[in-house]
């Protein structure tokens, strides 16, 4: 199991190294994004819900386990 863990985080670990060589040999892409589409806002709001939604679930998950 313990060899299992190593290998794991291991290659983890290499493909991370891997991938920021990668980004720092790549010219960095502009993205331009339209602040004032409506779209835009609305998308922005539903990651803010969620991501809301998300802490509320984990924080009554660690209240309950800690009651």
């Amino acid at each position: 199991m313990t060899s299992f863990v190593h290998l794991f985080f291991a290659t983890a670990m290499a493909r991370k190294s891997k991938s920021v060589e990668e980004r720092t040999n790549q010219e960095e892409e502009e993205i331009d994004i339209d602040l004032n589409d409506p779209e835009t806002e609305k998308a922005a709001l539903t990651i803010q819900n969620k991501y809301k939604d998300f802490k509320l679930k984990k924080g009554k998950k660690s209240a309950s386990t800690s009651t």
